[in-house]
């Protein structure tokens, strides 16, 4: 006995007449969506079950249908977020008096394609928007993000993306399509014997970040390793992480709460629906409100100290307070206005506070490891706390340089 998608469609309604403020919302798929209005849960559970009984019984032996889960409507917190064929997010309930939690399907913060920065993103806005019904925080959480990525404060873990080596390297130099991580993966290899780089085999997962070029530059070529950008002060592309990561995801989940009559999609001549262009997304309410503002006019870029124009740039020194070039670490305009005893104390105790957070790094790697007396030996890249101590650890080593400076003024 089988049952065809026809005889679904023709018997499911037959279970619903005399269950009031009932309709279907789907029935093309392997999972049948009811609508039942003015319910408490505990109503349309009892509901639920009692057409699962009959629906059981009528199609017979070994058909079943099943009460898999329950999610309060859409108008309500916790409601039902429906962006598109099987992409959508809701509050779970598995019974009325479980505890709820927030379930999702197809959206980029369940997919691995993406960078930890937009996953991260879309899970905390989904989780303000659909569990909590505050999608005003959720708005405020988004501008915060950007503006760490606009002044370089984001983790670099957050940016990294990940693609694995499933061909040899043969394979890749004789294919006409350049891939990323192939490309990258070739580079390290150049390489490696002056930085001292792992190179990258067949089955491993090389990861990435994308870093600012020139303006017509390839993605493939855009990309790098990040504890090496880490080490050589190389500045990160953000618009590639705003346009390409993060623009359309959160646009997506964000234009049916605030333009509901607006759409992220349209058809071409043959009806097959497609992503609407950049230049048709920015169009949209979700952009205007998510990607334009104060916050959006911040940009702080780092100073390579490889590749490009860096091997011609020449530093010279500067006062610490002023920034007139000086040989001293206090111009002495600034020492005459007696301003050196307090810029000394303020630089130690900068020090001591990026000494703190190393030292607190340091121990979280220690107890991770189980190593409390030997030296930490870890290089996982996947772990966030690694690229955390590595970033303080730079930073704690240009700061101590700085204040050793006054030892000689």
């Amino acid at each position: 006995m089988s049952i065809t998608l026809k005889k679904v469609k023709v018997s499911i309604p037959f279970f619903l007449p005399k269950k009031k403020h009932s309709s279907f919302l789907s029935l093309d798929t392997d999972s049948i969506m009811v609508l039942m209005k003015n319910r408490t849960k505990h109503e349309a559970y009892a509901i639920a079950q009692s057409i699962s009984k009959e629906a059981t019984e009528f199609f017979g032996w070994p058909h079943v249908l099943e009460v898999e889960k329950m999610s309060p409507d859409a108008n309500e917190p916790g409601g039902f977020l429906l962006i598109g064929k099987k992409r959508y997010c809701f509050l779970k309930y598995e019974t009325p008096d479980s505890v709820p939690y927030l379930s999702s399907s197809g959206l980029e913060n369940v997919r691995r394609d993406n960078a930890i920065l937009t996953s991260k993103t879309m899970q905390t806005c989904l989780e303000l928007m659909v569990k909590d019904g505050k999608p005003q925080k959720a708005i405020d959480y988004v501008h915060g993000q950007l503006r760490l990525l606009l002044t370089g404060k984001i983790d670099m873990s957050q940016l990294i993306i990940s693609k694995g080596l499933s061909k040899t390297e043969k394979h890749y130099e004789e294919s006409t399509s350049r891939q990323t991580h192939a490309e990258l993966a070739k580079r390290i290899k150049k390489r490696s014997a002056v930085t001292g780089e792992t190179i990258p085999h067949t089955g491993d997962r090389v990861k990435f970040v994308i870093t600012d070029g020139h303006k017509n530059a390839k993605t493939y070529e855009l990309a790098e390793d990040p504890l090496y950008v880490m080490q050589n002060d190389i500045p990160i592309n953000t618009t590639y992480y705003i346009e390409k990561q993060m623009l359309k995801p959160l646009i997506k989940i964000f234009t049916p709460l605030l333009a509901p009559n607006e759409c992220t999609f349209k058809y071409n001549t043959k009806g097959e629906r497609k992503d609407k262009t950049l230049k048709e997304y920015k169009a949209l309410t979700a952009y205007k409100t998510l990607f334009t503002g104060p916050h959006m006019r911040i940009l702080n870029k780092k100073t390579a100290v490889v590749g490009g124009m860096a091997g011609f740039i020449q530093k010279t020194s500067r006062c610490i307070s002023c920034k007139a070039p000086s040989k001293k670490p206090v111009c002495m305009t600034c020492t005459q206005n007696g301003l050196a005893p307090a810029i000394y104390m303020e630089e130690m105790a900068k020090q001591r506070d990026l000494e703190k957070k190393y030292n607190e790094y340091w121990t979280q790697c220690q107890r991770c490891t189980g190593t409390m007396i030997k030296s930490v030996e870890c290089g996982n890249q996947d772990c966030g706390n690694f690229f955390r101590r590595e970033a303080v650890k730079k930073d704690l080593k240009k700061q101590c340089e700085k204040v050793a400076w006054f030892d000689d003024w």
